[in-house]
């Protein structure tokens, strides 16, 4: 798992290292001497993970230094309804348009969400003010939290593009991490693609003399907007598979883990499990030789000699 990450990670700083790691693997493929050598760690991560490699975001540069200081200047207002909201579906139907309609009565709103559904991973977002639904099927290692914020993303890029809103802009989204995440974004905390993305084009926005402004509700509580994002987001999870984008590293972290723990799984029930290694005729009876049906895992300091040698 350490492995991966790592291989993971080299990629997505756009390391140098990974591609002396990918010259070794070839040559473990292809030289005979590693035919009675044990293949580096990496290299084993690197074969297992290359072909997710081209969903992963490549910079040698922070995402937070990308982006405008001026933005992190004026935090991203994020505002939510209150507990007494969600007695019912249908009060928290009418609290959200009663809230719109009081503080915001010209703003464009629009909806999003995320959904990871069968295997598959999509989003969507949902303009009712012009009719306007739009559907992403994701890379299917992709997070529910890159999923949401993909979704606020290219909301954001589509009132850019068409211009439209006029003066504000509502995002409304059932994803409470995706927006606490972007309203504490500053330049000393740690920041994906995504949410650098988001930032950036909330900038774009206020330059233009849109304000944007997030409001964060529960999921499946009767809310229409909601309603139709969410039918939407689970529908992108069975369109064709497409790269829309690339994601963080990070995404990978949940298919790893899973495989960790199908290793683990397979070791403990193959613990008593023996193979036959030889059977020879001694004194007329059949002796054999039984060895275990797994080899023990190699020690973690492999993987550091290795990176140490590299």
């Amino acid at each position: 798992m350490l492995a991966k990450r790592m291989v993971a990670s080299f990629h997505a700083r756009n390391n140098s290292i990974l591609s002396s790691v990918a010259h070794l693997s070839v040559d473990v493929l292809t030289n005979p001497y590693w035919a009675v050598k044990p293949t580096p760690l990496l290299c084993n991560a690197f074969t297992a993970i290359s072909s997710d490699l081209t969903w992963i975001r490549q910079s040698d540069k922070p995402y937070k230094f990308k982006i405008d200081y001026n933005i992190f200047q004026e935090p991203i207002a994020v505002s939510s309804l209150p507990q007494s909201a969600y007695s019912t579906n249908e009060s928290a139907k009418l609290f959200l348009a009663n809230l719109l309609e009081r503080k915001y009565p010209n703003a464009t709103c629009i909806y999003t969400d995320g959904s990871v559904n069968m295997g598959g991973v999509g989003c969507s977002f949902f303009d009712p003010q012009a009719n306007v639904k739009r559907q992403f099927r994701m890379w299917d290692e992709s997070s529910i939290y890159s999923a949401e914020a993909y979704a606020i993303q290219v909301a954001l890029k589509y009132v850019l593009d068409t211009g439209g809103a006029e003066s504000s802009l509502i995002i409304i989204s059932d994803s409470q991490s995706v927006l606490m995440k972007v309203k504490s974004a500053n330049p000393s905390k740690k920041m994906s693609f995504l949410e650098a993305e988001i930032l950036r084009l909330v900038g774009l926005l206020r330059a233009t003399g849109v304000q944007s402004r997030f409001i964060w509700i529960r999921g499946h509580h009767g809310i229409p907007g909601s309603t139709t994002a969410d039918s939407l987001a689970k529908e992108a999870t069975l369109l064709p598979l497409r790269q829309l984008s690339v994601f963080p590293a990070s995404d990978l972290n949940r298919s790893i883990k899973l495989q960790l723990r199908e290793d683990w799984r397979q070791m403990h029930i193959n613990y008593h499990a023996v193979r036959i290694e030889t059977a020879d005729e001694v004194d007329g009876e059949i002796a054999l030789t039984l060895m275990p049906a797994r080899p023990p895992p190699e020690d973690n300091t492999t993987i550091l000699k290795f990176f140490c040698k590299l």
